[in-house]
C-alpha cells in the first residue's frame, strides 16, 4: 500500500511528491510524509478521499483531452489561408499584382569573372 500511496504521490507533483499529496488531501505535509515513507498506514477514510481526488483529477483530464482532441479536428478541417507564391498583390508598391517570386526589379545580372589565373 505504501509504494501505491508514494507512486500515486509521485505523478500528482514529481518533484515535491509529499506536498502535492497533501494539497490534495488537506492535510499536513509531516503527515503525507509520513503515509508515503511507511511510517504510518493511511487510514481508510484517507483512501476515499484519495481515491475520490483522482477520479475527480481525471475526469477533468477526461475532458481536457476531449477539447484538444475536437480542436485539433476543427484545425485540420480549417481552411488554411495561401501565402507566398499562391498570394496574388501589389507587394513593391508599383502597382503590378504578381506573387512573391522575383519580378520586379529585374535581378541583376552577374557578371563573370574575366581573369586568369
Amino acid at each position: 500500500m505504501t509504494d501505491t500511496v508514494k507512486l500515486i504521490a509521485k505523478r500528482l507533483r514529481p518533484k515535491k511528491h509529499n506536498i502535492g499529496l497533501a494539497a490534495a488531501l488537506g492535510m499536513p505535509a509531516t503527515t503525507a510524509r509520513s503515509y508515503t515513507n511507511g511510517y504510518r498506514r493511511m487510514p481508510e477514510y484517507r483512501l476515499r478521499q484519495l481515491g475520490a481526488y483522482l477520479l475527480q483529477e481525471a475526469a477533468a483530464f477526461t475532458e481536457l483531452a476531449r477539447q484538444c482532441d475536437f480542436h485539433a479536428r476543427q484545425e485540420a478541417r480549417r481552411i488554411k489561408p495561401r501565402t507566398g507564391f499562391w498570394l496574388q498583390r501589389d507587394w513593391y508598391g508599383t502597382g503590378v499584382i504578381s506573387d512573391k517570386r522575383w519580378h520586379w526589379p529585374p535581378r541583376p545580372q552577374r557578371v563573370a569573372d574575366q581573369s586568369t589565373r
